[in-house]
């Protein structure tokens, strides 16, 4: 994941580290440690100043970027977590994975864990939730699953919004327009398919 300021990348193990680095010289600028399994998605926040991280060990976690320090762990996903997100506004994390479900936490403060709490829980696929993505205006959230289907739901309340079941194959790879009205889909066979979103 790159930094809002295009500076810093941050990158996510099977080692069970995460790694910041220099997004111009490549420079390895520090490693966090914290998850028990493997980190299998990272994200930033809007303002750059904070780091999701989302872990095979069933939690999803948050640092401190300039210091590194963990400033609060979410553990009540009963599954590997293969994504997470920060909505645009910076107001939630979103996180999705094994367990079929997705869970909005609201984020109230950086420096005070028991004040960050889970708001929604949504059972929200058959199968392991491969894929999330959130559109710019921050109203609708996106998920793909090995169930090969995928959804949409309206942020931040996760009703459901539109299903596009019977996808040919396992869905790797989400991507919505700037404007949010057109959704493109990769699938593990090397298909791909765009798909209009209702506003």
């Amino acid at each position: 994941a790159f930094s809002p300021d295009g500076t810093r990348i941050a990158s996510g193990s099977y080692d069970k580290t995460i790694k910041f680095w220099d997004a111009h010289s490549g420079t390895a600028l520090a490693t966090l440690s914290g998850h028990a399994r493997s980190v299998r998605s990272v994200a930033f926040s809007p303002d750059g100043t904070v780091l999701a991280s989302a872990g095979g060990d069933s939690s999803i976690k948050l640092w401190k970027v300039s210091t590194g320090q963990r400033l609060d762990t979410f553990g009540q996903p009963t599954g590997e977590q293969f994504n997470v997100a920060f909505t645009p506004e910076g107001h939630h994390v979103v996180a999705a994975g094994v367990d079929r479900q997705i869970r909005l936490w609201k984020w109230v403060s950086k420096v005070n864990p028991e004040i960050n709490p889970l708001v929604r829980v949504r059972f929200a696929h058959e199968d392991e939730i491969t894929r999330l993505t959130i559109s710019r205006d921050g109203k609708t959230l996106v998920s793909a699953s090995a169930d090969k289907t995928v959804k949409t739901w309206s942020l931040p309340n996760l009703d459901s919004m539109q299903v596009f079941a019977n996808q040919s194959d396992i869905v790797a790879a989400l991507a919505l327009s700037p404007d949010g009205r057109t959704l493109h889909v990769g699938r593990m066979d090397g298909s791909r398919e765009i798909f209009s979103i209702k506003q």
